[in-house]
């Protein structure tokens, strides 16, 4: 019996809006927090899509104000129209999996691409946005390289200048490529010799100093060749660690920086060149979504451009209660961690530190979880009651622990995160205005952690001599929101008022919602000044702007990357 073709019935297109809010309107949410678009949200929306056609649009939203759901729409909006795939990109696996079980709850479809997996073909179909990482774009083996696709929303657009810089750096470290390592060190031997960096050099060559040492690019030039051997030879160019940022790098060792240090030998371009990809060619539309992302050295220092419209809706979202305290600044306290430890002791607490060194000093407390697990034990940790703790390291963005969840943090040491190129240029040749923002941005993250909304509150404890001593600098303190500046100034000078036997009650204050502490939070917050913004910071931008030509920081030639950077 032949089939019944009776049945096959053309669909009709659908007519799809490219306005985002009338996307939004369109949508069935089943999330229970949204009933409808922030004014700041529908700000933000309305000034994207009358500048849709630009290139490159940044959007910054305080945290909390609700900027997944910006982004998100933007995705689709571009989706709708041009049918075609449309990236979002987040800054690690947990966070995809996150924006997806959000976008699930405003009611908007969406692909994830993690572990080399598409969980969908929607994507693909140009019916949703494909959420996934920084990571899978930018390896030399990406499957985005050769796709077609209209446009990238960058989530925390703050967080990935460290993320796109490692991809292209190579790190020789010296317990995995001892030989190459070693080869790769003595060439320069007698260079520092000779510069009067003997001491130094041998230190660092025998593992027991903690400098780092720069090698001029004609010493690099020089002996060029012999490196480029030694790695050909080596398992650098299959290991699993290297073999991505060989794959960059490789044609333009000798246009690169190398960093020396006692673990390793670091190489990497002087500026990030990512407009070799094609995700910086000028047919995709490009928008930056940030908390933080305030000034443009930023921007230029992470995608190699300035963004052509910048959109800062104005909001107080995000501008949550705080009872800031600084333990190094209460009298007569000698240990700040011995304070803080047994302060967050009855609390359920999140422990924020720099470094798996600095994380060994809350051994006692809490142990940070395994890189590989620390997903699973954010989410543990969410859903545990008591006074359960979590130390996270190098973690200042994409832990949302708003509300009951967690209302303690402690923010332990100065977040500083940095490569060792930003490191050297930051410590030996003072470039402290270039990665101000940087920190800046990684300390209103710390904040924003277990703080989200209006009507959340917590308690943030700040320990580590160089954390409270960057925050006492006016310069520093300028870089900040005004919000959090007030804040800060509160926390100060509560901090300076009260003893070590206090701090408990102080906490509970805040935490028990004492109506003697909140009207003096109010009242302080009411008649606060603030810093004004003091930092130069258009002369980056312009120094990389306007001089292209040859020679940039540390004399290191970038012309060789030009043919690529100019394609637009």
């Amino acid at each position: 019996m032949p089939p019944d073709f009776s049945k096959l019935k053309a669909t009709p297109k659908e007519l799809r809006p490219v306005d985002p809010i009338a996307i939004f309107q369109r949508l069935r949410v089943t999330d229970a927090s949204i009933n409808d678009l922030w004014l700041a949200q529908g700000d933000a929306l309305r000034g994207w899509h009358s500048k849709r056609e630009e290139s490159d649009v940044a959007i910054s939203l305080n945290t909390g104000a609700g900027k997944t759901l910006v982004g998100l729409l933007v995705g689709q909006s571009l989706v709708n129209e041009s049918r075609s795939m449309v990236l979002y990109t987040c800054s690690s696996i947990q966070l995809v999996l996150q924006t997806a079980k959000k976008a699930a709850g405003y009611g908007l479809p969406s692909t994830t691409y993690v572990r080399g997996n598409f969980n969908n073909d929607l994507a693909a179909k140009g019916e949703a946005v494909c959420l996934t990482t920084y990571q899978a774009l930018f390896n030399w083996k990406s499957r985005f390289l050769n796709r077609e696709f209209a446009g990238i929303v960058f989530d925390d657009a703050h967080a990935a200048e460290h993320l796109l810089r490692d991809h292209f750096s190579l790190h020789v470290a010296k317990d995995r490529f001892q030989e190459v390592y070693s080869l790769i060190v003595n060439e320069f031997s007698d260079y520092f010799h000779a510069v009067g960096l003997s001491s130094s050099f041998d230190e660092v060559a025998a593992g027991t100093g903690n400098r780092l040492l720069l090698v001029p690019p004609f010493e690099v030039r020089k002996v060029h060749s012999a490196i480029l051997k030694s790695l050909q030879e080596s398992s650098v160019c299959d290991d699993e660690s290297t073999t991505f940022a060989w794959a960059h790098l490789k044609d333009r060792i000798d246009l690169c920086a190398f960093i020396i240090s006692a673990a390793e030998v670091t190489i990497t371009p002087a500026f990030v060149p990512v407009r070799t990809l094609p995700y910086f060619y000028s047919p995709v539309r490009r928008v930056y979504l940030s908390a933080t992302l305030s000034s443009q050295d930023v921007f230029v220092r992470t995608f190699g451009r300035t963004p052509s419209v910048q959109i800062t809706p104005t909001t107080t979202a995000g501008e949550c209660e705080r009872m800031i305290l600084i333990p190094q600044k209460i009298p007569n306290v000698v240990d700040d961690l011995i304070v803080a430890k047994k302060a967050i002791e009855p609390h359920k607490a999140l422990v924020l530190v720099p470094s798996y060194a600095r994380a060994k000093k809350w051994s006692d407390v809490v142990a940070a979880p395994p890189r590989e697990s620390a997903s699973e034990a954010i989410e543990e940790f969410k859903q545990a009651k008591g006074a359960q703790k979590l130390l996270l390291t190098a973690r200042y963005d994409g832990v949302d622990l708003p509300g009951d969840m967690c209302r303690v943090v402690v923010i332990d040491d100065l977040p500083t995160g940095i490569g060792p190129l930003e490191r050297f240029l930051w410590e030996y040749m003072r470039f402290s205005s270039t990665l101000r923002t940087a920190i800046a941005s990684r300390v209103v993250q710390s904040f924003g952690r277990i703080s989200r909304g209006m009507s959340d509150h917590g308690v943030a404890i700040i320990t580590g001599s160089k954390l409270v001593e960057w925050l006492q600098v006016p310069k520093n303190v300028a870089s900040l929101p005004r919000f959090l500046q007030k804040q800060l100034q509160l926390g100060f000078q509560m901090s300076g008022s009260i003893s070590v036997k206090d701090v408990d009650e102080t906490i509970k204050s805040c935490l028990s919602r004492q109506r003697e502490w909140i009207e003096a939070y109010e009242l302080y917050m009411r008649e606060a000044g603030h810093e004004e913004h003091l930092p130069d910071q258009a002369q980056l931008p312009s120094l990389l702007w306007q001089r292209p030509s040859s020679r940039l920081i540390c004399g290191i030639a970038i012309s060789r990357w030009r043919p690529c950077i100019c394609r637009e």
